[in-house]
């Protein structure tokens, strides 16, 4: 009886060791696979964070160039404008009177400064300021005699707003 127990005992323990051999080889590969998928993990982390921040680098870099494109495209539409104003300045601007001064208010008038030799000039290029489409608002600031047999005047104008007319 103590051999047939003895050898139970040695198989029970026998069995017991493979057992937990088995279990610790077991044990060890997962956690070997599990240390390799958190290194791959982490080397997928690292690449999701550059590739983040190219994107966001990418993202301010479109960001600075849709302000600039469209800082550039308020500049041309203003060049336009003042252009037009130029032009119909140009136009209408009779031969006796000349421009000293253009003057751009930060309300967005524009003054017109000048001088003519006579009286009628000024009243008439008023008017005819007045009939172009180009400008939403056209006042006679003021009007002075000069010693010397000619006239000082400023006209206030704002252009209108209307991109049809530019």
């Amino acid at each position: 009886r103590q051999r047939v127990w003895l050898r139970h005992l040695v198989f029970v323990l026998t069995l017991t060791l493979a057992l937990m051999s088995l279990w610790l080889g077991i044990t060890q590969h997962a956690l070997q696979v599990q240390q390799s998928d958190v290194k791959a993990l982490s080397d997928s982390q690292v690449r999701l964070t550059s590739q983040l921040k190219k994107v966001s680098d990418a993202t301010l870099e479109l960001q600075a160039l849709q302000y600039a494109a469209t800082e550039h495209e308020q500049r041309r539409i203003k060049s336009q404008a003042y252009l037009a104003l130029l032009i119909a300045i140009a136009v209408n601007i009779p031969d006796s009177m000349w421009l000293t001064e253009l003057i751009e208010e930060p309300d967005g008038r524009i003054q017109l400064r000048g001088e003519s030799a006579v009286y009628p000039a000024i009243m008439t290029f008023a008017q005819v300021l007045k009939g172009e489409r180009l400008f939403s608002e056209v006042r006679l600031l003021d009007i002075h005699h000069l010693p010397a047999q000619g006239w000082r005047f400023g006209v206030q104008v704002r252009l209108a707003e209307s991109s049809d007319i530019l």
